[in-house]
């Protein structure tokens, strides 16, 4: 036998005595991986088995498919929610050749509502969301002014708050001239009123001066009789002694 063969045979003999004692060893010093799991074991906490670890992917595996059967309804909930959304969106703010809430509320014209622009939305009991369809046939659903009339739009009251502000405006300027017209016509008047007084009192005192005449007058007349007939008394008393 050569020398490299008396080698392999050596290498082979180590090599199969340590192949046992390897083999010995695990045997003697295995781990607990076929053993069943401990139940009084903290989760992380205990030894690691294959029954242990198939009893935890079985546990993720039903909480895997339990979220994903929730995230599933999530989801088709929030598909769902989406779709109404959109249909609210719609009639909030119009589209499709529609007007929206929004819309309504500053120029008016919801069908069937005339100049109606504004109204008291109702609650769905069931959804808890208002009721973005009012009826404005319904009692009580169409916003009313204090004139008993339906409200117009916020830009058409706004519109009518500027005219009316202007109109106030310029009522307020004709106003003020005509009030300086009223203190010239105070005026005028004042005036006019003294000299009516004056002139009342200048004729009552030409009435006073009048029957004051009166009475002269008449007194007069009868002086004058008297004087002529004193003048025809001494006529006759002095006849005797006239020159014949």
């Amino acid at each position: 036998m050569t020398t490299v063969g008396k080698l392999l045979v050596f290498l082979n003999l180590v090599l199969g005595v340590g192949a046992a004692t390897w083999a010995t060893a695990v045997y003697s010093q295995r781990p607990a991986w076929f053993d069943p799991p401990a139940d009084a074991a903290a989760k992380g906490g205990g030894p690691l088995t294959f029954k242990g670890l198939s009893a935890e992917i079985d546990t993720l595996g039903k909480a895997a498919a339990s979220a994903g059967a929730a995230w599933n309804a999530q989801y088709a909930r929030l598909t769902k929610a989406e779709d109404v959304r959109a249909v609210r969106q719609q009639k909030m703010f119009g589209g499709g050749g529609a007007k929206g809430l929004i819309e309504v509320a500053r120029v008016g014209g919801y069908p069937k509502a005339g100049p109606a622009a504004f109204f008291n939305l109702k609650e769905d009991p069931a959804t808890k969301l208002l009721d973005l369809d009012p009826n404005p046939a319904e009692k009580g659903v169409v916003v009313l002014g204090p004139d008993g009339q339906p409200l117009r739009g916020a830009d058409t009251l706004l519109e009518r708050f500027n005219a009316d502000a202007k109109a106030a405006n310029d009522l307020a300027g004709q106003s003020a001239e005509l009030r300086k017209e009223q203190a010239k016509l105070g005026l005028v008047v004042a005036a006019d009123e003294a000299r009516l007084l004056k002139q009342l009192e200048i004729r009552e005192n030409l009435r006073n001066e009048a029957a004051f005449l009166a009475g002269l007058e008449v007194n007069g007349a009868a002086e004058l009789d008297t004087v002529v007939a004193r003048r025809g008394q001494l006529e006759r008393a002095l006849s005797p002694f006239r020159r014949r």
